[in-house]
């Protein structure tokens, strides 16, 4: 499973679809919160979310933070990761426009295998932090967080409501 990891970072690292579709199953599932409904299915699926991913940064690199996990059957693992990378491109989903400032996210991978190749990828990343970086949502005490904050309450105080109706 050590030497699949190393060949799944350079396939993302070579910006060229096909190296991950390779090391996928055709019916492989791929969930990422960056996918537009929060995942795929299958090779062309993938090829396009690949492009698109490459279009928005086409300098993003990945590199692995500590060790990689294996579960006990083997038949999974989880990895750690960083990503960075300048976004020139449309973001999407939802369609955010490029700002050409440098991005920097990180998350952790859930592989499942099935006959040597990726079955199943679980990702979970700060997409908050991302959107930060973007643009996309306030920093942290500026006067738009709070000003969220009183919109989201009272949206809560609407739902509340609707729920007890």
């Amino acid at each position: 499973m050590e030497g699949f990891a190393d060949k799944f970072l350079a396939a993302w690292n070579s910006h060229d679809p096909s190296q991950l579709v390779a090391l996928s199953t055709a019916d492989v599932l791929w969930e990422d919160p960056y996918i537009e409904g929060g995942r795929l299915v299958g090779h062309q699926a993938l090829s396009d979310w690949l492009s698109s991913v490459w279009r928005s940064m086409p300098d993003l690199t990945f590199e692995i933070v500590g060790s990689l996990h294996l579960a006990l059957d083997q038949r999974s693992a989880m990895v750690n990761w960083r990503g960075v990378g300048t976004m020139t491109g449309e973001l999407r989903p939802p369609g955010f426009a490029p700002t050409n400032g440098r991005v920097e996210m990180l998350g952790a991978d859930t592989h499942w295998m099935r006959d040597g190749k990726l079955a199943h990828v679980l990702t979970v990343t700060d997409v908050m932090a991302v959107g930060r970086q973007i643009g996309a949502a306030p920093q942290p005490g500026s006067r738009a967080e709070r000003m969220g904050i009183v919109m989201q309450r009272l949206a809560a105080r609407k739902m509340r409501k609707s729920a007890s109706a």
